[in-house]
């Protein structure tokens, strides 16, 4: 399955879902609880919404620069002017 798949078929979820809701609401009335439900319902719409459109406009070229760490120990001067969290930084008041 594609990502496209995948949406599509979130979307169909929730549209299923939406239709459940409804009709617990035909029958049992304007309560407090199928209310949140309803706006759960729109949320995660919204939601997936952002999701599609967020993935839609990424680059599944593989265009991005990988920087590679190297996994060998960092001289000492590396870190001559980082920080220690709370603490300062070296040789600093």
């Amino acid at each position: 399955m594609t990502g496209h798949d995948d949406v599509q078929g979130a979307r169909a979820a929730i549209a299923e879902l939406r239709r459940a809701v409804l009709r617990l609401g035909a029958s049992n009335g304007d309560r407090v609880d199928l209310r949140r439900l309803r706006d759960d319902v729109a949320r995660i719409s919204a939601d997936l919404d952002l999701l599609a459109h967020a993935s839609s406009s990424a680059s599944p070229t593989g265009d991005q620069n990988v920087v590679y760490i190297p996994e060998g120990d960092y001289g000492i001067d590396f870190w001559a002017d980082a920080d220690d969290e709370g603490l300062g930084a070296h040789g600093r008041p």
